[in-house]
């Protein structure tokens, strides 16, 4: 969130906390997105949907969009593929961008160079915050791999190649 602030967004809202987040290890639910976000102070809806997980959180969130807004499909975390109903981007005036990263090595290089040299001075100013929902040692990456499969998984999922040193242990959401 310090990250989007940083970047000059007015306000953020992160999904965890809103009712039955997932920041404990549950799944969120997304229902009170569009009264946190009138909350927030946007009665109207905001600008900018930045949606990485597709299904629920984008019908939800696509909902809290004004007129004339900007949808960033950046991927489907959910495992769930949404469906817009295309009248609702008409009568919202809504503009859908699939924003898929990995073709910026190719199709966009010196974008990506630029907003990675952008990433690390965000990263060395102490603005980027990674979620890590799991550890384990290396000797349980099996289990890693067994959290992401059953998508157990809210951040992200670490193997601690030196549990002497880092002190790692499996650690999994209470």
């Amino acid at each position: 969130m310090a990250a989007l602030r940083a970047a000059g967004a007015d306000a953020c809202i992160d999904s965890d906390t809103l009712h039955g987040g997932g920041g404990g290890g549950g799944r969120p639910s997304y229902t009170g997105l569009k009264a946190a976000v009138i909350a927030a102070g946007y009665p109207k809806g905001v600008d900018v949907l930045y949606d990485p997980v597709g299904g629920a959180a984008f019908m939800q969130g696509v909902r809290c969009v004004t007129w004339g807004g900007h949808c960033l499909v950046i991927g489907f975390a959910s495992g769930d593929i949404p469906a817009l109903p295309l009248n609702l981007a008409l009568v919202k005036n809504v503009t859908v961008h699939g924003v898929y990263w990995g073709s910026y090595a190719t199709q966009a290089p010196g974008v990506l160079a630029k907003s990675m040299g952008q990433l690390v001075q965000l990263a060395a100013a102490g603005h980027l915050r990674v979620n890590v929902s799991h550890a384990f040692p290396l000797d349980a990456a099996h289990l890693a791999f067994k959290a992401v499969a059953e998508r157990r998984a809210v951040g992200k999922v670490v193997v601690v190649l030196d549990a002497r040193s880092s002190g790692a242990r499996a650690r999994t959401p209470a």
